[in-house]
């Protein structure tokens, strides 16, 4: 926030005493991308380890 001449704790602050004054977010929350990944992921077929070493090798194989 330096760049814009202030410093990260006023420029939370500001944020914040902005939310008490409108008494909501400055923006619109969405779960929308989260929702999407994750009926993403679950179309995926299921990949079955036998423990947490062969989980973490195939991790690392990615």
């Amino acid at each position: 926030m330096i760049a814009v001449g202030i410093d990260m704790p006023t420029a939370i602050n500001m944020f914040l005493n902005q939310i008490v004054h409108d008494q909501r977010l400055p923006f619109q929350p969405s779960l929308t991308p989260y929702a999407d990944a994750i009926r993403e992921a679950e179309a995926e077929p299921a990949i079955k380890v036998r423990d947490v070493d062969e989980l973490m090798d195939l991790i690392d194989r990615v």
